[in-house]
């Protein structure tokens, strides 16, 4: 497994990924918002096919709404990521409601993998102040990413067209969305042109 490099500063270093520090060319797809009941299963089933393993930062309400898809993410190999319960706005929440927010979302996907914390994503990547001290204190791990696919807002082929412009480096974290089709429809195209490119494909180490 290639290690982890930790960004920020001081005690930061330790507990937030942006990139990977890969001994080969590798990338990391990771994939915001779900599991959606229509959106997930074709992305896994793609996923397998091209024989690719990701992470899926999930939303607690809809994990608990799609278990059976959880289920699946996690029997497939790929990490599954904190995305809070209910993917509110952080000014919309306390500290501790958004602490509460972690809490029970872990404790959800506790029940697919096993594990008692996951890699936290927050929503749209911000933080609260007492959230990013609890961070740099080493109380939960913060994953961001290196590259945004703009999935929310570009088509298949907007993102083609962008990556194949300015192609993706080598530790790279990919921030896709897997509630809509463009994710699968783009990287359809996308994982086997990077694949005659050289790189590989890994899940994010697990919390």
């Amino acid at each position: 497994m290639n290690a982890v490099k930790r960004v920020g500063f001081g005690l930061a270093r330790r507990h937030i990924v942006y990139r990977v520090k890969s001994s080969r060319p590798t990338l990391y797809l990771t994939f915001d918002d779900g599991p959606h009941h229509v959106h997930t299963p074709p992305l896994l089933d793609m996923l397998a096919k091209l024989g690719v393993r990701a992470s899926f930062f999930l939303i607690g309400n809809s994990a608990v709404a799609h278990p059976e898809i959880v289920s699946a993410i996690a029997a497939a190999g790929h990490t599954l990521g904190n995305h809070t319960f209910n993917h509110r706005k952080r000014r919309t929440m306390t500290s501790a409601m958004a602490r509460s927010e972690i809490a029970e979302t872990d404790a959800v996907l506790r029940r697919f993998d096993g594990k008692a914390k996951h890699p936290f994503r927050p929503p749209w990547g911000e933080l609260a102040p007492l959230q990013y001290l609890r961070c740099l204190a080493g109380i939960d791990d913060l994953v961001l990413w290196s590259r945004d696919s703009r999935d929310y807002k570009d088509g298949a082929e907007a993102i083609i067209e962008t990556f194949r412009r300015e192609p993706p480096e080598s530790g790279d974290i990919i921030l896709f969305h897997d509630d809509h089709a463009a994710s699968t429809q783009a990287l359809e195209v996308l994982i086997p042109e990077w694949s005659r490119s050289g790189f590989e494909f890994e899940a994010l180490p697990a919390t």
